[in-house]
């Protein structure tokens, strides 16, 4: 498999992959962002609906969301692109002055 091939496999990763959760900082997928939105819109309205009705419900609280991990400037990207690059390719070629072995 060459690196091309390898990169085009991980970048079309589905979106609910461990690389992907991985990269996001979070195992969180957009179905389960929406549901968290949905839940927290039902409590909303319901609780508006008792204070319209004279009720004194107590504030719903939001369903918390994880923390997405603060991403590195695009310097620091750079940086991180190519020490991964390079250890592949430590992985993948021989050392230097060696020939690979059949």
């Amino acid at each position: 498999m060459s690196l091309r091939e390898l990169r085009v496999l991980v970048l079309n990763l589905p979106p609910d992959s461990a690389t992907a959760r991985r990269f996001r900082g979070h195992a969180w997928s957009d179905g389960e962002f929406l549901l968290a939105d949905l839940l927290d819109t039902v409590r909303f309205h319901r609780a508006e609906w008792a204070m319209s009705k004279g009720a004194k419900p107590a504030k719903p609280k939001p369903v918390p969301r994880p923390t997405p991990r603060v991403k590195p400037q695009v310097e620091d990207q750079r940086v991180l692109a190519r020490a991964a690059h390079q250890h592949v390719l430590d992985l993948v070629l021989p050392p230097n002055g060696s020939t690979p072995h059949d």
